[in-house]
């Protein structure tokens, strides 16, 4: 891997430091530069040329989702990972839609971290177990996410039913046979559900089920 140029953004200091060890062991980092707010990570991409952001979703003045909202109204390239101790799946969805370019625990080790980078730079979406399963790795970000959902009282109970077993992963055919109904009524009500729904893909509707209630979410303990 060549070498590149990564801001560290972090309000913690000690981990930041920490962090850029790391990176010089694993000798991947050309130019380290270090930011303790979302502004500060801003105000250095005015400065220098920069191709990888490890950033922590929590920090004042612009947290992760914030930053990386304004930074993609600016430049698409640039590469996202948060690093966080985040676990709520709806939050850590905001900030793919967002379009961060991956996520992964403050807990990784230094072979997880030089995986997760190596894979992201070679324009790989790194997705953590929380949400893994709402992914298809050749999904599109819509603009105006949130904003492009319809008013939830337009799916019927059929289609509200039928939205969690898709949520679930489970095929049309496997759907029509759970429910007893026929292939093509499934079809059909899927189709209804993505137009209602204005969801592209899985993460779009996994999106839209958590965020009108549909799906519960628990924080682990």
């Amino acid at each position: 891997m060549r070498l590149i140029n990564i801001i560290l953004a972090d309000d913690h200091p000690i981990y930041r430091d920490g962090l850029e060890q790391a990176l010089i062991r694993l000798g991947i980092a050309g130019t380290i530069t270090h930011a303790s707010s979302g502004v500060e990570v801003l105000d250095v991409l005015d400065l220098i040329v920069v191709y990888l952001i490890l950033m922590d979703a929590k920090m004042p003045n612009l947290n992760g989702l914030e930053t990386t909202s304004l930074i993609r109204k600016k430049n698409t390239k640039i590469k996202i990972i948060i690093i966080s101790m985040l676990e709520d799946k709806l939050s850590i969805l905001q900030l793919f839609h967002a379009g961060i370019n991956g996520f992964m625990h403050k807990n990784t080790d230094h072979r997880q971290l030089l995986h997760a980078i190596d894979w992201v730079m070679k324009d790989n979406i790194l997705v953590p177990d929380e949400v893994s399963e709402y992914f298809n790795y050749e999904y599109i970000i819509p603009e105006n996410f949130e904003e492009s959902f319809n008013d939830p009282n337009k799916l019927s109970d059929r289609e509200a039913e039928i939205l969690l077993l898709i949520c679930k992963q489970l095929s049309t055919k496997e759907i029509a046979d759970k429910l007893s109904l026929t292939y093509k009524t499934v079809e059909t009500h899927r189709n209804n559900i993505m137009v209602k729904t204005r969801a592209k893909n899985m993460v779009g509707l996994a999106f839209y089920a958590i965020s009108k209630g549909y799906i519960k979410h628990k924080k682990k303990k």
